[in-house]
C-alpha cells in the first residue's frame, strides 16, 4: 500500500510538472495544433497593464454588430485563419474587415505566429500583417496569447 501511494505521488508530480504553458490548469494529450482549432471571441485584452475590453467591445458592438471573431482551421497540414469584426454578409462597415491569412506554431509550440494578407495595424496586433504571440494558456475552450507589439504589452484572452 505505501508503495502505491508513493508512485502516486510521484506521477502526480511529475504529469503537473509537464504543463506546457504557463497558465494551464492540467496536462492535455491532445496535439497542441488540434487545440488551437476552432472559432474563438475577445474575452479580455489588457494593453500595458490597463483592461481595454470595454474601449474595443464598444467599437464592435457600435460599429460591427458587436462581431469579432478569430477562426483557426486546420486541414491536411494547412492552417488558415480567418478574422471577422462585421456581419459576414454585405453590406459591410468599412470600419470593420474581414481578413485571411494562416497561423503556425513554433519553438516547440510555444509560439502562435498569424500572418494576415493585407492586415495593418489600425487594431495592434489583432488585424496586423505579421504578430508572434506567446501562448499563455491552451486549454479546452481558452486561448490565452501575449504580444509586445509597437513597444506596447496586449494580453489576450479568446474564448470558443
Amino acid at each position: 500500500m505505501y508503495n502505491k501511494i508513493i508512485l502516486f505521488l510521484i506521477i502526480s508530480i511529475v504529469l503537473g510538472a509537464c504543463k506546457k504553458y504557463p497558465e494551464d490548469d492540467a496536462i492535455s494529450f491532445k496535439k497542441a495544433e488540434k487545440r488551437v482549432k476552432g472559432s474563438y471571441k475577445i474575452d479580455f485584452i489588457r494593453i500595458d497593464g490597463y483592461d481595454s475590453t470595454n474601449y474595443y467591445k464598444n467599437i464592435w458592438e457600435q460599429m460591427c454588430n458587436n462581431n469579432f471573431e478569430f477562426h483557426f482551421r486546420l486541414s491536411g497540414g494547412f492552417s488558415g485563419l480567418e478574422i471577422f469584426a462585421s456581419e459576414r454578409k454585405p453590406p459591410y462597415n468599412p470600419i470593420c474587415f474581414q481578413y485571411h491569412g494562416y497561423w503556425d506554431l513554433r519553438q516547440h509550440k510555444n509560439i502562435l505566429i498569424t500572418r494576415l494578407f493585407g492586415g495593418d495595424d489600425v487594431w495592434g496586433p489583432l488585424r496586423a500583417r505579421y504578430v508572434s504571440w506567446e501562448i499563455r494558456k491552451l486549454y479546452k475552450n481558452e486561448l490565452w496569447i501575449e504580444t509586445n507589439y509597437n513597444g506596447k504589452n496586449w494580453f489576450v484572452k479568446l474564448k470558443k
